[in-house]
């Protein structure tokens, strides 16, 4: 009984071992073997941003959006690139939309079918209790965890780093009801609620932008009109307060949702397809010289 136990406790001993070494591997890897880049513009925010701008269009820019990044997922991805790139980073562009406020954003972490992939984004950001500002499914959450962190050392943990995609013209293959029914609607009938921790984020994004020196614009893309038409009226308004409390900080916020676009420029109905890209990031590229100009 007591060599049973002996070799019991010894198998533990072994994989408690090689498990505190991986993780002790990988965390160091965490702090010290951040992405590279020395860009003074970043782009970043969900798939608005990661389909609708074309960084080479942008002198010194570049697109680390994804999609369905939450700004909760934005303020800690920031954070850590101005931790290692702060004599570099001068401006961000953020996405913001119509869709930003609704609680549909705050089921990143739980929600049963992409949960995997947005937590395999942000466990190299964020601590799980960080994370827990947001429901999180915690099986999932151990899980990647476990995979990530324990099982061998990995050198890069740069899941949160996206890049331009240009998206092709497949407007006449979607559907409006789909996009407004998974932006606004928690089933056939009832809203979700205002995401408060949408709203939280996105000052949180503001001030550490403003306590670093970092300018930060806030940029929502053309949408269909068939998109906005649909977009229920408790999402709008709160759209147009927050944007009207950004602009009396004197943020600056690019709208241009409501801009009229042929269907010739969209991928489906809230996306911009890569010529849709093409040309609202040359419109975002006069409105910047403006704004330059003018300071």
């Amino acid at each position: 009984m007591k060599k049973y136990i002996l070799k019991i406790s010894l198998f533990f001993f072994i994989l408690i071992l090689f498990f505190g070494i991986n993780y002790t591997i990988n965390f160091y890897y965490i702090k010290n073997n951040p992405p590279v880049f020395d860009a003074p513009i970043i782009a970043l925010g969900d798939s608005h941003i990661n389909s609708g701008i074309n960084p080479s269009l942008i002198p010194n820019c570049i697109n680390i959006a994804q999609p369905g990044e939450s700004l909760l997922q934005s303020f800690y991805k920031l954070k850590k690139i101005h931790q290692h790139h702060s004599k570099t980073l001068e401006k961000i562009i953020i996405s913001f939309g119509l869709h930003t406020p609704s609680g549909y954003n705050d089921l990143k972490y739980s929600h049963p079918t992409n949960t995997k992939e947005f937590i395999e984004r942000s466990y190299a950001l964020m601590s799980l209790q960080e994370m827990k500002t947001l429901p999180v499914d915690i099986s999932k959450y151990i899980k990647v965890y476990i995979q990530n962190m324990l099982l061998y050392p990995k050198k890069k943990h740069h899941e949160y780093i996206g890049f331009y995609k240009g998206l092709p013209n497949k407007l006449h293959q979607s559907e409006v009801k789909n996009s407004i029914q998974k932006h606004f609607y928690k089933d056939e009938q009832h809203l979700y609620k205002i995401s408060e921790t949408s709203i939280r984020f996105l000052d949180s994004i503001t001030y550490y932008c403003h306590q670093n020196d970092i300018e930060v614009i806030w940029i929502n893309t053309p949408v269909h009109q068939e998109y906005i038409k649909n977009v229920p009226s408790l999402f709008k308004e709160k759209y147009e307060e927050i944007k009207i409390h950004l602009k009396q900080k004197n943020i600056t916020v690019l709208d241009f949702h409501n801009t009229h676009l042929d269907d010739k420029y969209y991928s489906d109905y809230n996306h911009l397809n890569a010529l849709g890209a093409h040309r609202l990031t040359q419109w975002i590229v006069d409105k910047l010289n403006i704004i330059h100009n003018k300071n």
